[in-house]
């Protein structure tokens, strides 16, 4: 991006944030009509005028002391150029100079590792993996997904609808919206209708069909820090989500 002042005068737009010594940037795109993500690791295509112009302003104007790739790694690395051996001429060198190139690395992306350290110069700093659990959702949806699961399944659909005319069942109706979505307006001691309990029906259905593969999904708990492992009890809990593969009709561990 260029900005021009009142005189004309060109200037490169970086979008950035600074406190104090410490400089917050996004790294430039790669390219501009291409798809992004794709061109991160193509080695034939030259950078542009603002990835160029950016790194250089690091090194001549903003003389940074180090850089500090974070999220897996950098782009500069998969410049065009030889790909050992670099010389002051190729482009990764260029860009960054004599300027200490830092990576913190996830420790099981061994090939992008070796790519850093070779064509980048790069220190790595390697952590472990963050330790997996079991997705959860919150307290309403989980009502929700009891609902769907208490019912009997589809082929005995007509055995389903008396399930739905507990008054438990109808509070967590109205409490978690379901009543508000389908437009039904129940007196505290009215019945359902057939009618609205067979829309109720299809609707927890679908819902519930959403919500089991999302409980089953595996996230991460947290980041790792450098040098403090996590709790046994985190170990457990990633060993029991990876065991759980058919999630849905697993027993509990």
């Amino acid at each position: 991006m260029v900005w021009h002042d009142e005189t004309g005068k060109p200037f490169f737009v970086f979008p950035a944030q600074r406190w104090g010594n410490l400089l917050f940037a996004p790294q430039p795109t790669r390219g501009w009509d291409q798809d992004i993500e794709a061109v991160y690791h193509d080695v034939t295509l030259p950078p542009h005028h603002q990835y160029l112009a950016f790194y250089l302003w690091l090194q001549k104007s903003f003389q940074a002391d180090a850089m500090v790739h974070v999220g897996t790694h950098a782009t500069h690395e998969w410049l065009p150029g030889k790909e050992v051996g670099y010389t002051a001429a190729d482009t990764g060198e260029v860009i960054v100079g004599t300027v200490p190139q830092l990576y913190p690395y996830i420790v099981d992306d061994i090939g992008e590792g070796l790519q850093a350290k070779r064509r980048a110069m790069a220190t790595i700093i390697t952590h472990l993996p963050p330790p997996l659990d079991r997705a959860t959702i919150n307290p309403e949806l989980r009502e929700i997904s009891g609902l769907h699961q208490r019912l009997p399944r589809r082929p005995r659909k007509k055995a389903r609808l008396p399930a739905m005319t507990r008054s438990r069942d109808r509070a967590t109706l109205r409490k978690t919206g379901l009543f508000k979505d389908l437009g039904i307006t129940l007196a505290p001691k009215a019945q359902l209708n057939k009618e609205q309990l067979e829309e109720i029906d299809d609707h927890i259905e679908k819902i519930g069909e959403k919500l089991t593969p999302l409980e089953c999904t595996r996230s991460a708990w947290r980041p790792m820090r450098q040098n403090a492992p996590p709790p046994p009890r985190r170990f457990f809990a990633r060993t029991k989500s990876l065991a759980r593969r058919a999630c849905a009709a697993a027993k509990r561990i």
